[in-house]
């Protein structure tokens, strides 16, 4: 009886690993999947701290822009979908701490060669924009 059994224990244990590899696999898929489809092959990611949750980027440089435009999403591992996505030009995208980013956005004014910088935050758990103030600076 003792022969029989360790085969059988050994089929299914093997069996759930597999079964656990497959799952997230397909976590990763969903996400690439979404990626490719609004980037194409040309992306990045940044995960925050706990895993839960993936800022998705592509960046647009132009050759007379000094930074590049910026295009992303966040990706959220338990509802497997997009749960924000914005463009920001001349920016920049950060996890600022594990459920909170920050993004920042430069616009060019014509008028006196200023600048305007627009920075917000982005709650992931809230599900939340909370914008701060405009700055203008010089050039």
């Amino acid at each position: 009886m003792k022969n029989y059994l360790f085969p059988i224990l050994l089929s299914f244990f093997s069996n759930y690993t597999s079964v656990k590899s497959i799952e997230g696999h397909d976590e990763e898929t969903r996400m690439e999947n979404l990626a490719h489809s609004n980037f194409g092959e040309d992306y990045a990611t940044k995960k925050n701290e706990s895993g839960s949750h993936f800022i998705v980027f592509k960046k647009y440089k132009k050759l007379e822009d000094l930074f590049a435009t910026v295009k992303f999403f966040i990706f959220e591992e338990d509802s497997q979908s997009i749960i924000f996505q914005d463009e920001l030009n001349a920016g920049s995208v950060s996890w600022q701490s594990d459920f909170i980013i920050i993004a920042i956005s430069r616009h060019m004014k014509t008028d006196a060669d200023k600048k305007t910088t627009l920075t917000y935050y982005y709650d992931v758990k809230k599900k939340q924009k909370r914008q701060s103030s405009r700055r203008l600076t010089g050039l």
